[in-house]
């Protein structure tokens, strides 16, 4: 496939003045398409726990899938950079809490859950370019967080 996204680039590049990727050294376009087409990357996993401080990472206790183990259970660190797709699923019984999704000590997004009395759900997503050795990961919103053990964390690598 690789080889022809590059033969579809030099063709373009000989038929073509008028493109941007003109601008663009051959070198350079196969850097682009070398990252963009790397092994794919991806994983899910079960999460559960009692967290009673909101600086720690949330833990998974089973990984279902981890294509290009970048996901150690805990965090994930990028493999290739590109755009990424996030998304936890919580179930609470904690009453007005929530996870954090963090990308390098900056928040992206907030599963938060209600006031019910009974269990709670809650979900989040977020896309994100991330570069080589980025980090993901959760942290509870408030302290006290009870994460059922049908919570989920998915991440997977898109382009």
């Amino acid at each position: 496939m690789m080889r022809k996204v590059l033969i579809t680039f030099n063709e373009m590049d000989a038929k073509s003045e008028t493109s941007s990727l003109n601008n663009l050294s051959v070198e350079r376009k196969k850097t682009l398409v070398e990252n963009i087409t790397d092994t794919p990357v991806g994983f899910t996993s079960r999460l559960m726990g009692v967290y009673s401080n909101t600086f720690t990472n949330i833990e998974s206790y089973m990984i279902l899938y981890n294509q290009g183990g970048a996901y150690n259970g805990t965090v994930f660190t990028c493999p290739s950079p590109g755009l990424y797709l996030f998304q936890v699923s919580l179930i609470t019984f904690s009453v007005n809490n929530g996870i954090r999704m963090y990308k390098n000590f900056q928040q992206l997004t907030l599963a938060f859950s209600g006031a019910s009395p009974q269990a709670n759900g809650a979900s989040a997503s977020a896309a994100t370019w991330l570069e080589i050795g980025d980090e993901v990961y959760l942290r509870p919103h408030n302290s006290s967080l009870d994460v059922d053990f049908n919570s989920v964390f998915t991440g997977v690598k898109i382009i």
